[in-house]
């Protein structure tokens, strides 16, 4: 594959910012926009021996805020190759006030990555990702003709190569992006206020909604031995994605979720990895301390799915729950808090949760032995 691609894709890009500029004059609300991302590895089944890395990327977007369309391309770099990409992105535009604004969405695309080492010593070999990059932005208005933003969001690819020596597989990161939004005409004036055009009053958030949940658990296990002494492994990064539910008006009320987690367990001193996917269904009581802060507390259940992985480097094995002496059935209590912002009949959340867990996880054990489970997981939620 030649370069020819992502230079299509820059023209592309050419041709949008053009058309952002043309529609400016309508009232269109064209933008431009430019991040820095890094992109931090979570999992990763590659058949090769190259151990997952983070990448660095730099970002162009033009888009839409009126049509919630945008277009972008990418430079990505990594200590042994550079990438090139672009992808379309599907977004909605929500805020609370005009001196914030949110956006969520979807982005597909293709990256292209020429010159990658297929193992430490092997040739170069080069292959193609075919991305899916759920995305959470906050804009926030300075006067200043820059609206500076972060992005949240995780990358999922499906990666493929023609070689024989390939590394083909299933990749999943997770993003954080620093950037700014440009209007053509000055993101943020007197007499035309860029935020302005979409924001709407709002009551607060509504006394039901449902919707979507995506996050980021770090999570640990924590061991004993049948003479009673506790080893804790070390935290490392997973995902959680899902539904939720908040129930009840003024300050108290009930929100639950059901969803897929993946946690991913370290061990202290090695790169060794114990992966474990399962439902979970936290049902919490929330206290709102205002209009947009919140507490949480309660409770948690979750079924292991599958089998349970260990990964050490770039490999992976997997064994049943019984043969790695794991009970999949696993309880516990939740506690946490967070904030809330409502605007255009979409609510946005973000909550931080700590997870104790009550069950012991070991199958038939000695004594004192146990395993039990703990973590922290940051969760987005946009709610209807």
């Amino acid at each position: 594959m030649s370069l020819r691609y992502p230079f299509l894709s820059f023209l592309l890009l050419c041709s949008t910012v053009i058309s952002s500029r043309t529609c400016r004059a309508e009232g269109l609300d064209g933008y431009l926009a430019t991040f820095m991302s890094y992109n931090h590895p979570l999992f990763s089944i590659e058949h090769g021996t190259v151990p997952a890395q983070g990448r660095i990327n730099l970002i162009f977007e033009a888009g839409r805020l009126s049509q919630h369309i945008a277009l972008d391309f990418r430079l990505g770099y990594r200590s042994d190759y550079t990438s090139y990409g672009s992808s379309f992105r599907l977004f909605q535009v929500f805020n609370e006030h005009s001196s914030m604004l949110m956006m969520a969405g979807v982005g597909l695309g293709m990256r292209y990555s020429p010159g990658f080492p297929a193992t430490a010593s092997a040739a170069k070999v080069s292959f193609v990702d075919a991305l899916v990059n759920p995305f959470v932005r906050i804009i926030f208005d300075t006067r200043s003709g820059i609206g500076p933003a972060i992005d949240l969001g995780m990358e999922f690819g499906e990666r493929s190569s023609s070689s024989s020596n390939s590394i083909k597989g299933v990749k999943s990161h997770v993003v954080l992006a620093v950037g700014g939004l440009f209007d053509w005409d000055g993101l943020v004036s007197d007499d035309d206020r860029f935020l302005d055009t979409i924001s709407e009053p709002s009551d607060g958030p509504k006394d039901f909604s449902i919707g979507f949940k995506i996050g980021l658990p770090y999570s640990v296990l924590s061991t004993s031995d049948s003479g009673g002494t506790t080893t804790s492994g070390a935290f490392s990064a997973g995902f959680v994605v899902g539904t939720g539910v908040d129930i009840g008006p003024d300050m108290f009320g009930l929100m639950g979720d059901l969803l897929y987690a993946q946690r991913s367990y370290g061990t202290t001193g090695s790169d060794l990895k114990t992966i474990i996917s399962r439902f979970e269904m936290p049902v919490r009581l929330r206290v709102r301390a205002s209009k947009f802060l919140f507490g949480t507390f309660g409770g948690y259940l979750a079924y292991g799915l599958g089998s349970v992985g260990t990964r050490t480097g770039s490999s992976t094995s997997k064994a049943s729950f019984a043969s790695a002496g794991l009970n999949r059935l696993d309880f516990g209590v939740t506690a946490g808090g967070g904030g809330i912002v409502s605007g255009r009949g979409v609510d946005m959340s973000v909550e931080l949760r700590y997870l104790l867990g009550m069950r012991n996880l070991k199958v038939a054990p000695t004594g004192s032995e146990s395993i039990r489970n703990s973590a922290f997981d940051l969760i987005v939620g946009i709610m209807f």
